[in-house]
């Protein structure tokens, strides 16, 4: 999930079990399933405004500023709605590591249940980074609202995602993380296998200082996981195959054609320089919106490949293995 949702879910697997914590205040019984320590929300947080300081090179005082701010803020609003966010946060997990498929009508409650607590987060986000930008010079301001730009898009999709759920739409795979299947292991899948890890061995490293490359190394791994997840036949795969290539190339051109405008932009937001947002934001999306855009294509493509029967195999859960009767 993003953005709240998203924090605290990065958190919950080393976190106690709710039966070993007392619960938030008022209630005698601890609430059941996983939920950050007090101790482990603050780290968490502490650990954001380390990030804010080397992102917008605060100094000593704006970043003593910028932790107080958060932790005073963060830890409280999580207690004080815990009633409503735990059961929320463990229902969705239930139901992502579920090995069957939700019923629909238990995503669509869940998403109307969820839907309030999203416009809580959004509120609380926004007087968070209200409180922040006052703190900050003109310089770093730029900076600061480009990446909340970014962020308070991403929650919006999420909303629009969440609220789409609530009303009956797309319900079908919403949440739910298929497990992988089990399958005995036969010789030439054993060098299927063995092909694979060698092409991995031999595979360029990633340039990490470009943000299209690390794009495009993503668009490999969907692909990857896609026709194995849907057993591509090895036509369907060259299939698949000619489409990323075909699309990483235009990325790739697209890249190159705008390469002077993008090593601009990078050192503008890089120096902070002092500018319209809006501009910065619009540029962004000028510059990296086809490129997203490509993305959706390869999206839609690739799932045209698959057989009616193997697209519904692949959103089935895996079946046990047969025992053998003694």
């Amino acid at each position: 999930m993003i953005l709240l949702f998203a924090l605290l879910i990065s958190v919950l697997p080393p976190a106690t079990l709710a039966g070993q914590d007392e619960g938030p205040p008022g209630n005698k019984q601890p609430m059941e399933g996983l939920w950050p320590t007090r101790r482990m929300t603050e780290s968490m947080v502490k650990r954001w405004a380390l990030e804010a300081a080397d992102d917008y090179d605060l100094s000593e005082v704006q970043y003593a500023q910028v932790e107080q701010e958060m932790l005073e803020r963060w830890p409280a609003f999580l207690e004080s709605n815990r009633t409503d966010l735990q059961p929320l946060l463990n229902e969705y997990l239930e139901t992502q590591m579920g090995f069957e498929p939700p019923d629909p009508s238990q995503v669509q409650d869940w998403a109307k249940r969820a839907l309030p607590m999203v416009d809580k987060c959004k509120a609380q986000l926004a007087d968070g980074q209200s409180s922040i930008r006052k703190l900050l010079t003109p310089a770093q301001r730029i900076k600061f609202k480009v990446k909340s730009l970014a962020v308070n898009a991403g929650l919006q999709v999420f909303r629009q995602q969440i609220e789409g759920w609530s009303q009956g739409k797309n319900l079908e795979g919403a949440i739910w993380d298929p497990p992988r299947r089990r399958e005995p292991q036969s010789p030439e899948k054993s060098d299927q296998a063995s092909g694979k890890k060698a092409a991995q061995a031999g595979a360029p490293s990633v340039d990490k200082t470009d943000e299209v490359e690390l794009e495009l190394h993503a668009w490999d791994q969907f692909v990857a996981k896609f026709i194995e997840g849907h057993r591509l036949t090895n036509a369907q795969r060259a299939t698949a195959m000619s489409v990323l290539n075909e699309l990483k190339a235009r990325a790739r051109s697209h890249r190159d054609a705008n390469r002077e405008a993008i090593v601009k932009l990078e050192k503008l937001i890089a120096a902070g320089a002092e500018d319209d947002g809006q501009k910065v934001q619009d540029e962004l999306v000028r510059l990296y919106g086809p490129i997203d855009a490509m993305f959706g294509e390869l999206e839609e493509r690739i799932m045209r490949i698959p057989t009616a029967a193997q697209s519904k195999a692949a959103s089935q859960p895996a079946e046990a293995p047969a025992t053998q009767g003694s």
